[in-house]
This record gives C-alpha cells, sequence and structure tokens, in this order.
C-alpha cells in the first residue's frame, strides 16, 4: 500500500478530529486566572480581618461610573470568591440588589462612608468589595478593595492587569450598563447646547457649569431630560441625612435642571401616573390611578459641573 497515497488521504481525518479534540479541551479566559489570583488574595484579606459575611458591588471606572465590563468582572469576582474561602459567607448579588433598592440605597458609582455602613448594617454584612476598572494601554488595570462597612476603612486591597481582548474590548465599548437601574445616559445619546463641550466620552454628559461661584459655594448643577413622548414624571431627590425632599416635574420631551445645588451625593426617586388593579386577581378587576415608581437609586452632584440624567 502506498504510504503517501494514504496519508494524504487520511490527513483531512486527522485534522477533523483534532480540530474536535481542542473544542472539547477544557480552557481559560484571559481574564480568569488573573480573577482567581485576586480572589484568593482578598480571601486572606477577609480571613485575617475576621470578617464573616460579605458584599461585592459593582465596578466602576475612574469617573465612578458603572461599565458592562465592571459589571460582568464583580459577578466572575463573587463565584471566585465564594469559592475561594470557606470561612465567610458572600452575600448573593442579586439579593444584594434588592435590598439597595427597597432602602433606596446605591451600591453602584461612587460609595461614600455613610453608604458603605448604612448597606452593611442594612443587608447585614461586615464587609464591602469595591473595584475600579481602568483601560491602560493593552490592558485593563482592575483595582480590587475590601472596606470594613463599620468604620469604611480600607482593610484590604490587590490589583491586577488583564490583557484587552476582543470579548474584553466588546465590554469595554459598551460603556455604562444600560440594564441597571440606575442608569445614566451616555454622551452619544445627548447632544449639549451650542457653545458648551463635553468633558467624558461615556457615562454622564457633564457640562461646565455656568455658575462663575461655583467653587466658592461648592455646587453644581444637575438636568433630568425626559425622552418619553406621553408620560410625565415626578422626580424626588434628597440627601441622607437630610429632612427636606425637593420636587420636580419633568413633561414629555422636556428637561429640567436643578441649578447651584451643593456637591455631594443625592437620593432619587422618579414616579409616573399609571392605572393599577386594585386587586391582583380576578381579571378585569378595577383600577386606580397611583404613583408608581419607575427609577430610584442615587445621583452625584460634582462642583462645577451639569450633569444631564437621561430618563428612557
Amino acid at each position: 500500500m502506498n504510504m503517501k497515497h494514504f496519508s494524504a488521504k487520511a490527513f483531512p481525518v486527522y485534522l477533523f478530529l483534532v480540530t474536535i479534540a481542542l473544542l472539547h479541551c477544557p480552557f481559560s479566559f484571559a481574564y480568569e486566572e488573573e480573577i482567581k489570583d485576586i480572589s484568593a488574595n482578598m480571601a486572606k484579606d477577609i480571613a485575617d480581618a475576621g470578617k464573616k459575611t460579605i458584599a461585592v458591588a459593582d465596578f466602576t471606572d475612574l469617573q465612578g461610573n458603572v461599565t458592562e465590563l465592571g459589571r460582568f468582572l464583580a459577578e466572575e469576582f463573587s463565584v471566585a470568591l465564594a469559592g475561594a474561602g470557606t470561612r465567610f459567607e458572600v452575600v448573593d448579588r442579586i439579593h444584594l440588589k434588592s435590598i439597595i433598592r427597597e432602602h433606596n440605597l446605591s451600591a453602584t458609582g461612587m460609595i461614600d462612608p455613610k453608604t458603605a455602613r448604612k448597606l452593611g448594617k442594612i443587608a447585614g454584612v461586615q464587609a464591602l468589595i469595591t473595584g475600579m476598572v481602568t483601560p491602560f494601554g493593552d490592558n485593563v488595570r482592575v483595582t480590587v478593595k475590601l472596606l470594613d462597612t463599620e468604620t469604611a476603612k480600607i482593610i484590604g486591597a490587590s490589583t491586577a492587569n488583564i490583557a484587552k481582548t476582543q470579548a474584553i474590548e466588546e465590554l469595554l465599548a459598551r460603556g455604562i450598563e444600560t440594564r441597571s437601574p440606575y442608569q445614566q445616559p451616555t454622551s452619544s445619546q445627548y447632544r449639549p447646547p451650542t457653545g458648551t463641550s463635553m468633558s467624558k466620552k461615556a457615562g454622564p454628559l457633564v457640562i461646565t457649569s455656568k455658575n462663575l461661584n461655583c467653587k466658592e459655594t461648592n455646587t453644581g448643577d444637575y438636568c433630568f431630560i425626559n425622552t418619553k413622548t406621553k408620560t410625565s414624571f415626578k422626580i424626588v431627590y434628597f440627601q441622607e441625612d437630610s429632612k427636606t425632599k425637593r420636587r420636580i416635574t419633568v413633561q414629555p420631551g422636556q428637561t429640567q435642571c436643578i441649578y447651584d445645588i451643593p456637591a455631594g451625593p443625592y437620593n432619587y426617586i422618579i414616579t409616573y401616573k399609571a392605572r393599577v388593579p386594585i386587586m391582583p386577581f380576578p381579571p378585569g378587576a378595577p383600577t386606580t390611578v397611583e404613583n408608581v415608581t419607575y427609577l430610584q437609586g442615587q445621583i452625584y452632584v460634582e462642583k462645577c459641573k451639569s450633569i444631564n440624567f437621561e430618563i428612557k
């Protein structure tokens, strides 16, 4: 038998079998080893600090915005951390989000000491893990911090570089997580007034405040843009320790701005009027008009900045 003739005929079969074997072999994504290393380091810090219950907040960019990549890495890190240690428990992130909504807190974006302490008390967690994702050359720098929810002090930290693979690049390109209940607009969805310019390429659109004394007064502006054509929204906003709640109404297709307000975090609740059944059963039960919550969460007013929030 001619071996050369046999080999030529058999080569496609060999190639097919090798391809099938490679497809079924276990492999790791570029980020998995880094996530494992960080979670192992963090698990040691948690155990050394004697913390028994922890939670993982959404990872953000340098401006405190939650991105698709940040949320994805937070989910992956939460799972890896749960498998990295047996001396502590990791609160499920879905349960954490329901607590955030119920108590009008925000574990996304900028987390100040008061928010961290309150979240720890309500959710029953002794430590909170936050993260920051920063594109840097051919890599993405991930910085993770462990916060004590009683003192809001950093009790552990770790960093890693993740290669910018195609999958990572795609998540980076998506920018802000649009499925988040604490949704912020992207710059491509809004055009600034004539004579202004955008200072961010993604996330909340930021324009320099028109108030020339904003540095001295430590104030900024915040505008709500109603993109709906038929629905009016009422917005209640207030600071954590303040008893004063302020209200504004944004008509369909209109923009309502709050000017010269003190910089810092504010809780907000956006509602609209809708007909809802008086009772869930039977179908066709009488209805009544009530205020229905559309969005709620936390915004951050920046000094000498004017930020636009699109209600979609």
